[in-house]
């Protein structure tokens, strides 16, 4: 995304140097910090040294990068990293070099926060939405989605595995078989209705006082036969059984299915960024938590969540199938069990799920979908680094063709069988991850429902207590509650 800093000069040798950003504390505060952590480590020998040179060399070339590439996400991204680090190392340091502990750890404080303002002044924020103030708390929490982004960046960016030639082909093939397969794109023939699971599996589990229950079952899903990429994703074995987490109390029967972002799915964190408590404890619904392929015990490698959205189109287009699936068949085991309400709220990817869910199932009460990606070409294009975003071009991944294949699972595809009145939408005016332009394709789409903007990033949502306020109420007035929230 173009950066917003002006007054920038072309020179010979191709950097661009910003003479306004140039005169700004935040790029200096990086810098200045970034020396200090280094010359600070050359003082204590070797070790300390290269320790001090990770927060050191990353908030140098943060700073540096800001000044020469005004606008570059990735500037505050390493910058945010860096200073990040620097917090955490001078929170240790307390311990036997005080002075230069406060001292360094202040300049990474700040450094943090210098970073954020940068990257905030980058966010594009559409009209008729309008820039929130730039508070230090505020910069802070851009700082965090930043800092976040560039781990994420190095481990699941998207065409990060330089892949494209191989996913280009798969992509030209699969166009043609989807066009025979169905002309008109629609996304309701692409999903078949589920069945109810067979009786589950359930483990008793605790995750800080907490009481809850691990659903399992064989989610029996399969790619359309002859689809690409059907016999590849069927390899994928772990994947192959469905998991839930889930809260409940005997002879309840309302429920809130909460699905989780990406890179999610652990019990605790999905428990945590999911309000899972508050729904339970304070408002007195059953909670189930579904667990998204790919994710937690499901995952690929490592990393939970690695292969979902990273650039193999047609992996992201059969984890979307089968995220359908798993969650339609909890739908119909909830049902069968005698739900006498049934809301869903998706947050991040999730709200990209929950979307999709409520043009395919009438019967749900309501439908909150949650600083929602939407349109994952675009979003995939955002978060590609240049040097991948041509290749990707080159090898015929254009945004339009990634649209066309990805159909099939895109709630911008399909109008939403859940009324208006019991849709409701909120996003962050300052995301980094799903900025707000996503979140507004849903509002149209949805012919402008009820919606709540914070002014904060992606993953600080849960600091804005009016978000909650909004959430309890959609529940209450969609008939979700017994009553209104407590």
């Amino acid at each position: 995304m173009a950066g917003k800093h002006s007054n920038y000069l072309q020179q010979g040798s191709g950097a661009r140097v910003d003479y306004g950003l140039s005169k700004r504390w935040e790029l200096w505060v990086q810098l200045l910090t970034g020396m200090g952590w280094i010359a600070t480590g050359g003082d204590e020998g070797l070790l300390a040294f290269l320790l001090a040179a990770i927060p050191g060399g990353l908030l140098v070339t943060g700073g540096g990068a800001s000044l020469l590439f005004p606008g570059e996400p990735g500037s505050t991204r390493v910058a945010a990293l860096g200073a990040g680090i620097g917090v955490v190392y001078a929170v240790a340091m307390l311990l036997f070099e005080p002075a230069s502990a406060l001292l360094l750890g202040g300049g990474s404080v700040l450094s943090f926060i210098a970073a954020g303002r940068l990257a905030a002044e980058d966010a594009e924020v559409p009209p008729p939405l309008e820039r929130p103030e730039l508070t230090a708390a505020t910069a802070a929490e851009v700082a965090v989605d930043e800092t976040v982004l560039g781990l994420v960046g190095m481990v699941m960016g998207v065409f990060n595995q330089g892949d494209q030639e191989r996913v280009g082909r798969e992509v030209a093939v699969a166009l043609d078989w989807l066009e025979d397969f169905d002309p008109d794109g629609s996304p309701e023939r692409w999903h078949l209705a589920p069945d109810v699971p067979a009786e589950p599996s359930i483990g008793r589990r605790n995750s800080r006082g907490l009481d809850w229950e691990e659903f399992s079952f064989d989610s029996a899903f399969e790619p359309v036969a002859g689809v690409p990429g059907r016999d590849r994703y069927l390899e994928y074995h772990a994947n192959r059984r469905a998991y839930a987490w889930v809260l409940r109390r005997p002879g309840n029967h309302r429920w809130l299915v909460c699905i989780h972002g990406l890179g999610m799915g652990h019990p605790a964190l999905d428990m945590r960024l999911l309000d899972a408590r508050h729904y339970f404890e304070d408002l007195g619904l059953n909670v189930l938590m579904p667990l998204l392929p790919f994710h937690g015990p499901r995952r690929l490698g490592k990393i939970s969540g690695h292969g979902y959205v990273i650039g193999d189109v047609l992996n992201t287009l059969h984890a979307q199938t089968q995220a359908m699936w798993d969650i339609r068949r909890l739908l119909n085991w909830i049902r069968a069990d005698g739900a006498e309400s049934l809301g869903v709220l998706g947050m991040s990817l999730g709200g990209y799920t929950s979307a999709l869910l409520a043009g395919l199932e009438e019967q749900l009460d309501c439908v909150v979908a949650a600083i929602p990606a939407v349109a994952l070409n675009e979003l995939g294009d955002y978060h590609a680094s240049p040097r991948a975003t041509r290749r990707a071009n080159a090898a015929g991944l254009t945004v339009d063709r990634l649209e066309r294949v990805l159909r099939p699972v895109s709630p911008l595809a399909v109008a939403p069988k859940v009324p208006k009145e019991r849709r409701f939408i909120y996003g962050g005016l300052l995301d980094r991850f799903v900025p707000p332009e996503q979140v507004l394709k849903l509002w149209h789409h949805w012919d402008q429902p009820a919606i709540a903007w914070y002014p904060g990033a992606h993953l600080t949502f849960s600091r804005h207590p009016e978000i909650r306020r909004f959430v309890d109420r959609g529940l209450a007035d969609s008939g979700v509650l017994a009553g209104p929230p407590g």
